[in-house]
């Protein structure tokens, strides 16, 4: 009877330990959700790795959040081999590291990435003043042109066009919309009544701070 006892009460201990452990970790996972939608609908929410996304209005969509992700993380063909759009961006911006005054001081170095976007007369100006001369001037020139004719545009374009066919993407050359046509140097404001406020991609590249900034037409949300 005392051996039948026992093993009664070590089940009962048993059940309630499964039972306790059971409950704590409902506990654990009803946390982890909760502080995962606050950071999603009122702060800011970091990714694994470099990415981290900055939600700016308090009520996004939050499709439209991992439809962001997932763009920043496809893959396209670029120079024979595949890689991630967000790399794609970032490694676009090496020849302006490359470009050098007399001083040995590069052109990113000396003005940052947001002097991309800069006048171009009184940029060359500047440059001209400070050391740079005019071959200096012509590889800026080109760096632009080749990236706003190379075909890693087109590819991200059919990758935004996933999203939504109307759309803003900025980035440290300017702004691509889905006019193949050209890459703006400035973004107008076109956000307010048609666009959604921005998706912030913040990432740091050669010392460099990075944003990434994503609107999309209002229109699309309807069809999500």
């Amino acid at each position: 009877m005392q051996v039948k006892m026992n093993k009664m009460n070590k089940k009962g201990l048993e059940d309630s330990l499964f039972t306790w452990i059971a409950a704590f970790l409902l506990i654990v996972f009803i946390m982890i959700i909760y502080l995962t939608l606050i950071l999603i609908i009122f702060g800011e929410k970091k990714l694994i790795g470099d990415i981290e996304i900055v939600f700016e209005e308090s009520q996004m969509n939050l499709e439209l959040n991992s439809k962001f992700l997932y763009f920043l993380n496809s893959r396209i063909l670029t120079d024979n081999k595949e890689d991630k759009i967000i790399h794609v961006i970032r490694n676009s911006l090496n020849p302006y590291f490359e470009i050098e005054n007399d001083k040995g001081e590069t052109f990113v170095g000396k003005y940052g990435l947001a002097a991309l976007i800069e006048e171009g007369v009184a940029l060359k100006n500047k440059m001209l003043a400070d050391g740079f001369d005019e071959s200096d001037w012509n590889e800026f020139i080109n760096a632009n042109s080749k990236f706003a004719q190379d075909e890693k545009i087109q590819e991200i374009r059919k990758n935004l066009d996933k999203i939504c066919d109307k759309y803003i993407l900025e980035i440290p050359q300017g702004v691509i919309t889905e006019d193949i046509h050209k890459i703006r140097q400035v973004y107008g404001g076109e956000d307010g009544l048609y666009y959604t406020k921005p998706l912030i991609h913040k990432t740091n590249y050669k010392g460099q701070n990075i944003e990434i900034k994503l609107r999309i037409y209002k229109d699309c949300l309807k069809n999500q």
